[in-house]
């Protein structure tokens, strides 16, 4: 999933998920004041902390820039760290593109296995 908020304050990332995909219909209402948005991706990232979460953003996704991803990452991974548990926050950035195939699963399988 890519940031709601782009660096170019644009909304285009609000606008993907209310209108192109319907994903987040209410999220509509800030497609032209993006910055009003009381929240992204970091915020979701960091909400359930100090419980383990699994980010998995493919290098190949043109719709969500690892890069970008990255940055929401570690900002969410600055309150897991005052709990302690930075090592709870996964980011997997597989070279590949956006899709749910069989090594995809495993690596999630994998992950949903090794925790406590």
């Amino acid at each position: 999933m890519a940031p709601f908020r782009r660096e170019s304050g644009a909304g285009d990332g609000v606008k993907r998920w209310s209108h192109l995909h319907i994903l987040l219909p209410q999220l509509g209402m800030y497609a032209k004041s993006p910055t009003l948005l009381g929240y992204d991706l970091n915020t979701l990232y960091a909400m359930p902390a100090p419980k383990p979460v699994l980010v998995v953003s493919p290098q190949l996704d043109w719709e969500a820039p690892v890069a970008k991803v990255t940055r929401c990452v570690e900002s969410a991974r600055k309150l897991y760290a005052q709990f302690g548990a930075e090592d709870r926050l996964a980011h997997l950035t597989p070279e590949d593109y956006n899709h749910f195939d069989a090594n995809a699963q495993a690596r999630v399988i994998d992950w949903l296995l090794n925790q406590r």
